[in-house]
């Protein structure tokens, strides 16, 4: 989920996976450019698979 304190950290509330994280990370990004129009970039890096 999105933290309520600030909409730029996720939380893992106990089950999700890494790929759960990544899939809610590409649906926020997707759901903010196309509300507001505004292409948000990944201030980490992700590794792996």
């Amino acid at each position: 989920m999105l933290s309520k304190k600030h909409c730029n950290f996720f939380v893992n509330n106990g089950k999700a996976k890494s790929i759960d994280i990544e899939n809610l990370i590409k649906k926020v990004k997707k759901t903010v450019n196309e509300k507001a129009g505004v292409n948000l970039e990944l201030e980490i890096k992700i590794i792996g698979e």
